[in-house]
């Protein structure tokens, strides 16, 4: 009895509300705690991203260029958009360490709700999903990343898809490519739904708003420079890195160096394959394996995907897995991708392990892919006996 009581407060959704919260505190009162590492020969704090995104607020409001070095303040080039410099106001304004606090709360509690606003069946699963991303959620956070909220952003465009109200799910999506841009399969996913040309209209609306937003506080014709400068800035930055992803596997693993529009182009079209079975878009499950194929898609074709941005497919592979019953092969495969990309990149795997095996041979990335691949077949060739049910915000 008294184990049936601990594992019913495991799965309480309240419970793991308030675990998420003293999660999320513990980790930004450790990485302030830890004081400063060396980046590039200077010393600067742990959270040294989050100094990148915040102090571009500054920057922007100072009229500077966005897209140069600012070694004084932090290592490394803001690669974020405009719109999303101005919105980092929200915690700049805060004292350095508050406002650090504020940025990991919003990126464990975003992906918290989204995944609680989702039908799952029942509220035990949701805390399935929710007991599973928890590793990855800690890696992004101790590295100050937004990997969550693009994580909750896309979680909650699928969930209002399904509720019919697709402006929001247009407001998610758009607002999301103002932050990273890595998830934009998931706008495909309006395929499925009525209203196509309300989500369109919306998008487009959405994207001209937040594409202006920062004249706000900047004339027009810095705006463009900024554009101009984030745009050249991405396109020296595409061509330098492979990452923990496809292209990553395919030179280590191959030797090839293929062109990444030929990648990323051959991976749209193999997300977009299942979208000719039409008749499936009625089954609940289907759709739930595009969520979780376009979360994943968003990492493994990302070339500058590092192990904080797993947090977003682990989400679909937890969303994919807990969703609807599996065979012992899916266990067989959620446990690998458990042990490789979530427990590598702890303490709990032996250093040894980590310097000749996972690091060279980029293993983190692997069961990513391999998990997108069965959800690909499922995709295509499973017939989806289930009937149709209903997903609805409950919150």
């Amino acid at each position: 009895m008294r184990l049936r009581n601990f594992l019913d407060r495991l799965t309480n959704l309240k419970i793991l509300f308030f675990f998420y919260i003293g999660l999320t505190l513990i980790v930004s009162f450790a990485e302030i705690e830890k004081g400063n590492r060396d980046f590039g020969g200077r010393s600067y704090p742990h959270y040294n991203n989050y100094l990148i995104f915040s102090k571009s607020f500054y920057h922007l409001i100072e009229k500077k260029d966005l897209y140069t070095l600012f070694p004084d303040e932090h290592w490394d080039l803001f690669k974020y958009s405009p719109t999303f410099a101005l919105l980092m106001g929200f915690f700049a304004i805060f004292p350095e360490h508050f406002g650090l606090i504020l940025w990991n709360l919003l990126n464990s509690l975003l992906p918290f709700f989204a995944i609680k606003s989702i039908n799952l069946i029942d509220e035990r699963r949701r805390a399935y999903i929710l007991w599973f991303i928890v590793i990855d959620t800690v890696t992004s956070m101790q590295n100050s990343q937004s990997n969550g909220l693009i994580a909750g952003l896309l979680i909650l465009a699928f969930v209002f898809f399904e509720k019919r109200k697709v402006h929001l799910s247009a407001l998610f999506l758009v607002l999301s490519l103002f932050v990273k841009p890595i998830g934009f399969v998931s706008f495909f996913l309006f395929l499925l739904y009525p209203k196509k040309f309300k989500f369109l209209l919306f998008s487009l609306i959405f994207a001209i708003l937040f594409l202006l937003l920062p004249i706000l506080s900047v004339s027009p014709s810095h705006l463009y420079f900024l554009y101009k400068s984030w745009m050249n800035l991405l396109m020296r930055d595409y061509s330098l890195y492979e990452g923990l992803s496809v292209f990553g596997i395919l030179k280590k693993w191959f030797g090839l160096s293929l062109s990444k529009q030929i990648v990323i182009f051959s991976g749209i079209f193999l997300f977009l394959l299942p979208f000719l079975r039409k008749k499936l878009f009625e089954k609940i499950e289907f759709r739930f394996l595009l969520l979780s194929s376009s979360l994943i898609w968003a990492v493994i074709f990302n070339h500058k995907a590092e192990s904080p941005t797993f947090v977003i497919a682990t989400c679909g592979v937890a969303i994919w897995y807990f969703y609807g019953r599996k065979r012992v092969d899916d266990l067989l495969l959620l446990i690998f991708y458990f042990l490789i990309t979530s427990i590598s990149s702890t303490d709990l795997t032996p250093l040894f392990l980590k310097e000749k095996f996972v690091k060279p041979y980029l293993l983190k990335a692997l069961p990513s892919i391999l998990v997108w691949i069965k959800i690909q077949m499922e995709l295509l060739f499973s017939k989806f006996e289930s009937k149709e049910t209903t997903c609805s915000p409950s919150f």
